[in-house]
């Protein structure tokens, strides 16, 4: 009797291996894009908050709010109101109420 030798991986086995990593793989980009945004979303929540808090100490000065702030290339837009600061950034707003 003759024993045969079968190759281990077999080309089914190639493409199962295969789409398995690429599973992994995709949903760990997913995961980290989505990561990614929340930063960002809360690092420019952090800047809108600090906006506000400059506005406030404008307001404490007898100074007049600043209509529009420009930092690290971004664009907030702020609105004082009475009893309100308001600053609207690319990824959301932040709204203080006095």
């Amino acid at each position: 009797m003759q024993n045969k030798l079968y190759a281990a991986e077999t080309l089914f086995s190639v493409l199962i291996g295969l789409a398995l990593f690429m599973l992994i793989w995709f949903s760990f980009s997913d995961w980290q894009q989505r990561q990614i945004e929340r930063i960002n979303a809360n690092y420019q929540r952090l800047q809108a908050l600090q906006i506000i808090d400059n506005q406030i100490t404008l307001k404490l000065a007898g100074k007049p709010c600043e209509k529009q702030v420009i930092q690290n290339g971004m664009t907030f837009r702020v609105e004082c109101g009475t009893g309100k600061i308001q600053v609207d950034f690319p990824l959301g707003q932040a709204v203080i109420f006095e």
